[in-house]
């Protein structure tokens, strides 16, 4: 596995930047700088870019454009940043080049000279991940015992791998999971290989030999993806597809795929440099889902398939799993019960009653409460405040003539409509 930085920051993060960039005042670029760093970007990509051929002519192509005048009105460094990322970005369709202005990271690269002085520095600059909890947005056990993980970057285990550890702790139990990696922008690819280290049995040459706590190599896994998952999520997709140890649902990956290094041209800018491909390459073109839908039908998408699955696997469960599923798809796709099907409900079952209010169907038991019903299905019913029971219509030559009580355990209740 080749070694990932982030593609894209935080929003967030940018912002912070933005703001501290907008107070202090930002000396001008003078000539000889802005040779340095466009002579510096050439040189490094003619001697590090991933494509040596693409990389030559890259480099001439920004030397020609300098000498010709076409960065001649640029004076202020992060328009010369913009610059200089948009050509490279337009003329080899790479997408991790990225030209930063930022003092101060190279201010603290040049002062990082021992192994400890590295470590502290990793350290210095991942710390901005903790108030995210480094990534781990969500960690929950859902209905059916099915684990969920939103994972919104791949931070540095330097500092997130004890919360790592614990968040796939937490999901060891569960009996599938859901990994969401929507918008996450990629990070380290030592983190991909502790995470996924959890999903698989023996160490491979991916995996790590020993992680603490247990693993879950057996358990069903579906990979939620988008158009904005980049980077080192795409490498633990292709990863996770290419053993076929997940499920990947939603829609094509970002197409981001190349190794980066990050290299200082001047005292005050440095550049992300593509040098590294994995194989395959998926750079400009992203990771296939295997189930293919919008994004935000993903997360509904991968419960049904969980619980479809789960209900072969173990059919002992197999009510519990359809009583799931059907509210599942109920929400991906709304039941719509007119007025005029509801009207055939109405009327009284032992000492219930089945009314009508603001369009709605309602439950009522003597001596209890009110209840709102929601449709699974034209005759089939949950109320809305609790889903531990449902009721089903049944009907005779056109007639409403039974109410059927479901319970979630399995069991039923029949309940003959008054004449």
């Amino acid at each position: 596995m080749k070694f990932y930085i982030l593609l894209l920051l935080s929003a967030g993060f940018l912002l912070i930047n933005q703001t501290l960039f907008a107070q202090t005042t930002i000396a001008p670029l003078t000539s000889t700088e802005k040779k340095q760093v466009i002579d510096s970007t050439c040189h490094l990509i003619k001697a590090l870019y991933v494509f040596p051929e693409t990389g030559s002519r890259l480099a001439i192509y920004i030397a020609n454009k300098a000498s010709s005048g076409g960065y001649t009105g640029v004076s202020d460094p992060n328009a010369l940043a913009d610059s200089l990322t948009a050509d490279l970005v337009q003329f080899s369709k790479d997408r991790h080049f990225r030209i930063f202005y930022d003092p101060a990271w190279v201010s603290d690269s040049k002062a990082s000279v021992s192994h400890a002085d590295s470590l502290a520095l990793r350290s210095k600059r991942a710390e901005k991940y903790r108030a995210v909890n480094y990534g781990f947005k969500e960690i929950s056990n859902l209905d059916g015992n099915i684990g969920y993980l939103k994972l919104t970057n791949f931070a540095d285990p330097l500092v997130a791998g004890l919360t790592a550890v614990a968040a796939m702790n937490a999901l060891s139990n569960s009996d599938a999971l859901i990994i969401d990696i929507r918008g996450n922008s990629g990070g380290f690819s030592t983190s991909v290989s502790l995470i996924a280290s959890y999903l698989f049995d023996d160490d491979q040459d991916f995996s790590l030999a020993y992680v603490p706590g247990a693993k879950m190599p057996r358990i069903p896994v579906y990979l939620l993806i988008d158009h904005f998952t980049y980077s080192a999520a795409e490498g633990f997709s292709q990863l996770l597809k290419i053993h076929k140890r997940a499920t990947l649902i939603g829609e094509t990956t970002g197409g981001a795929a190349h190794g980066i290094e990050r290299k200082a041209i001047s005292d005050r800018f440095y550049i992300n440099m593509p040098f590294s491909r994995p194989t395959p390459d998926w750079e400009g073109t992203g990771i296939e889902p295997d189930i293919k839908v919008e994004a935000s039908k993903a997360y509904n998408t991968a419960l049904v398939s969980a619980l479809q699955d789960l209900s072969k696997t173990h059919p002992e469960k197999s009510p519990e799993y359809q009583w799931l599923m059907e509210d599942v798809q109920a929400q991906q796709i709304p039941v719509l019960v007119n007025t005029s099907v509801l009207k055939n409900f109405v009327g009284t079952y032992g000492n219930r009653q089945l009314f009508i209010a603001d369009g709605k169907l309602f439950f009522h038991r003597e001596g209890d409460q009110k209840y709102a019903l929601a449709p699974l299905g034209q005759d089939l019913f949950r109320f809305v405040d609790t889903d531990d029971i449902r009721l089903k219509f049944i009907s005779d030559q056109g007639k409403i003539t039974t109410l059927k009580i479901l319970y979630k355990d399995g069991s039923s209740k029949i309940v003959l409509k008054n004449k």
